[in-house]
């Protein structure tokens, strides 16, 4: 059967020819379409629906929602830190933790030379019982490394980090040992300039293993304790009660490692950097001149591995007002946010136990992701540095005498470090957090937009299923006229004939009550 709504077309040119069909689609398949379309779109709806509600409970998590109450609680932590450090903390005092480090360190090596046999309590014997039991290669060479001032820095197996570790080992394997050039002096048998990496071989292979077990044991066992006996400086200099060289602390050695880099040579083969590393670690950097430019010997503070520990202790005390003004906005946020959820889940005794399983634990803990926690600590560490900053700059003017360096130095000294960088941590997250919370509101305009456009197509194709459905009823409205047009004549004749027939029928009966009385009331009564 040959299909009406088909229709093929040809079209020549002189170099092709195309043949395709066109199809004249009914209603009932236009129909069909879009219904297919409606129940594409309904899924793209339901799908982005999803999606703007989990877009909504992210800008939801990501907006401040701070009372006044917050705001007052904030502002009352800041300044409680802010007063208990003006109070409490201080000034930054590198004498005041250099001394702690040097009791902390003086302390430990102690422990450790009785953990190996030493029987004394002088600090010097305990020093000097850790050197004679436990000599390493890398001290052979000490005046290839400026000697005993400077072979603590210079040579790499003396540091007392994982890098000073593999140097170490690296001597056992290659007997060798690898440092920084110690003298500024050029030679034909030493022509690198100073603080270039070099290194030495260990005269005769003395304290080099023979095999690799005594390699390890060298290179790691005794190469631990060695950085013991080192750490308060020689037994000789204990001794006679001076301060004595000890070890570069983790930062000074890291400084040093990377100054042997190729990098930090000029164009004179002068390297700034490496010198300004000595001079941190001898002491002489930051210390006081006299009137003719000569340093003063008891300013002296060597930048080692005590001065070190000690800065760590400043900056420890430094952090108590810090870890208080954490502590109580975390804990104000806690109990009043759980105080609320409890209020509106209507728990009023300890028989309603249960309901505290269905409270919003998500939003009472005071996590790190919550918004209105960061910016209520923005607010408390912002206050808590404006004091500190402001008790700094008064304390530093009437200590300084108006002078500038002076001022600078002093505070320097009285700005609490940990609290900047507690409020540049606060600062940063609330920023991160807001771009964030503005790339999710772009994205929900986005969703938005699609699915107002993916409406607008449902309501199209709506609108083409009632403009289909208006013509199959006007099609089917016509059809009817149609049929009640040859339907009616049909239906008068039929009356017509149905009228005669009564006509008849009135007849007969009326001759039959006529002739047969009897049998027209026995009709009669079938009729009734």
């Amino acid at each position: 059967m040959t299909n009406t709504n088909l229709f093929n077309i040809t079209q020549k040119s002189e170099s092709l020819t195309v043949e395709y069909s066109m199809e004249i689609q009914t209603a009932t398949d236009v129909s069909s379409v879009f219904k297919e379309r409606i129940e594409l779109v309904d899924g793209f709806l339901n799908e982005g629906e999803h999606r703007i509600k989990g877009i909504e409970d992210t800008i939801s998590s990501l907006t401040a929602d701070l009372s006044a109450v917050d705001y007052a609680m904030s502002i009352a932590s800041g300044i409680l830190a802010g007063c208990l450090d003006a109070v409490f903390v201080g000034e930054f005092s590198l004498d005041r933790g250099t001394e702690w480090g040097k009791e902390k360190v003086e302390g430990f090596v102690k422990w450790v030379a009785k953990k190996q046999g030493y029987e004394g309590n002088d600090l010097s014997g305990a020093v000097s019982f850790l050197e004679r039991n436990n000599p390493i290669a890398a001290d052979l060479v000490t005046d290839k490394f400026g000697g005993g001032r400077f072979h603590h820095l210079n040579d790499f197996s003396h540091h007392p980090t994982l890098v000073g570790l593999f140097f170490s080992m690296l001597t056992q394997f290659t007997g060798r040992v690898y440092g920084t050039k110690a003298s500024s002096l050029t030679t034909p048998d030493s022509p690198l300039p100073q603080g270039t990496f070099i290194s030495y071989p260990v005269p005769d292979g003395e304290l080099i293993g023979n095999y690799f077990t005594s390699k390890i044991s060298l290179g790691f066992t005794r190469w631990l304790f060695h950085m013991v006996s080192d750490m308060a400086g020689s037994s000789s200099s204990i001794y006679m009660g001076k301060y004595g060289t000890g070890l570069p602390g983790p930062v000074v050695s890291l400084l040093k490692e990377l100054s042997s880099l190729p990098i930090f040579q000029n164009k004179d083969n002068i390297n700034a950097f490496s010198k300004w590393i000595s001079k941190l670690f001898n002491g002489t950097l930051f210390a006081a001149h006299d009137t003719e430019g000569r340093i003063v010997p008891e300013n002296i503070l060597k930048f080692d591995l005590r001065a070190e520990i000690g800065v760590g202790y400043e900056i420890g005390r430094q952090t108590l007002p810090v870890v208080l003004n954490e502590c109580v906005i975390r804990s104000y946020y806690l109990v009043s946010r759980l105080i609320r959820s409890v209020k509106n889940a209507g728990l009023k005794s300890w028989n309603d136990y249960k309901k505290v399983y269905t409270l919003p634990w998500k939003d009472i803990l005071p996590k790190a992701n919550n918004r209105t926690l960061v910016r209520m600590l923005t607010i408390s560490t912002g206050t808590f540095t404006a004091i500190d900053i402001a008790d700094a700059t008064v304390r530093a003017m009437m200590l300084s005498g108006a002078n500038p360096g002076q001022f600078a130095k002093q505070l320097l000294l009285r700005v609490n470090i940990a609290g900047v960088g507690r409020f540049s941590m606060a600062v940063y997250a609330d920023a991160k957090m807001g771009y964030e919370r503005w790339k999710e509101v772009r994205h929900l305009q986005s969703m938005l937009s699609s699915q107002l456009a993916l409406t607008n197509a449902k309501l199209y194709y709506k609108q083409g299923e009632q403009q289909i459905a208006e013509i199959d009823a006007t099609k089917a409205t016509e059809e009817l006229v149609d049929l009640v047009r040859v339907s009616v004549p049909t239906m008068i004749e039929s009356m017509d004939d149905i009228y005669m027939s009564n006509k008849e029928i009135d007849r007969g009966l009326t001759d039959i009550r006529k002739s047969n009385p009897q049998i027209f009331n026995e009709i009669q009564k079938l009729l009734s």
